[in-house]
């Protein structure tokens, strides 16, 4: 099973995306309890329906996990009017039109017939309504009707997939986060990992602590962890990702046998 996710892991950090997803599922079908697949998984999702079940997997395993939780309320938040809107609008019109067009001639319809009853059977003749008395009130009907069909109506809030760019910087002792260079905005995380957000990439101006041309280095070369890990982040802050293979098991902390 550990094979299988690393696996998983290893294809979706070579951009597989496909590949991965179908690995996580396998996963996450013969342990449905493994929230690091449903995790894993939230990454790979195409669609917010399919991002939103990962989440309450994950809620459904850890109820108390705030980052799963904040990432489903934005998820679920209403989303955008589609543009059918209009469409929708103007077929109200139509109908609207044509209901008042209906009723007006039942209207004329039922004062005929029954002017024409009312002589056949009793001397007493009434008058009529004026036909300029019904079409007065057919057009009123029609002007309010088109005027309601036309009353703007309220847009709801675009809410955001969520992404680096808009969650504060934080120390969080429940996910760790890698960015992928060619997928800035996705989130890879494990469980009560720390990890500091940054709110903005990080700056290419900064001098050099390792080449990252090749893979040129190990962990021997060298002498503490914290040395490892910073020739390791700024690898990856500038898009080479783990070039010289310091982390090893995925979870970005490099050389972690070191001092």
């Amino acid at each position: 099973m550990d094979d299988l996710f690393q696996q998983g892991i290893t294809a979706y950090k070579a951009g597989r995306r496909d590949e991965a997803r179908k690995i996580f599922i396998t996963v996450a079908e013969q342990n449905p309890d493994n929230e690091r697949a449903w995790m894993w998984m939230y990454n790979v999702c195409n669609t917010d329906k399919g991002r939103i079940h990962c989440l309450k997997q994950i809620l459904r395993i850890n109820p108390k996990d705030k980052k799963a939780n904040q990432l489903f309320k934005q998820l679920t938040a209403s989303k955008p009017m589609s543009s059918s809107g209009g469409v929708a609008r103007k077929a109200t019109i139509f109908i609207s039109i044509a209901s008042v067009s209906l009723i007006s001639v039942c209207c004329i319809g039922y004062l005929f017939f029954r002017d024409k009853n009312a002589i056949s059977s009793t001397s007493t003749i009434e008058a009529p309504i004026p036909i300029e008395k019904i079409i007065e009130l057919t057009i009123s009907a029609a002007d309010a009707q088109t005027a309601a069909s036309y009353s703007p109506m309220p847009l709801s809030t675009l809410t955001l997939v969520p992404s680096i760019e808009n969650v504060p910087t934080a120390t969080i002792f429940i996910f760790q986060l890698q960015t992928n260079a060619a997928q800035s905005t996705e989130y890879i995380y494990s469980t009560n990992t720390p990890f500091s957000l940054a709110t903005q990439p990080p700056s290419t101006l900064q001098s050099a602590v390792c080449s990252c041309s090749g893979d040129t280095r190990n962990c021997g070369d060298f002498s503490t962890q914290s040395g490892a890990q910073a020739c390791y982040n700024y690898c990856v802050s500038l898009g080479r990702k783990d070039v010289h293979g310091l982390d090893g098991d995925g979870n970005g902390s490099a050389c972690e046998s070191l001092p």
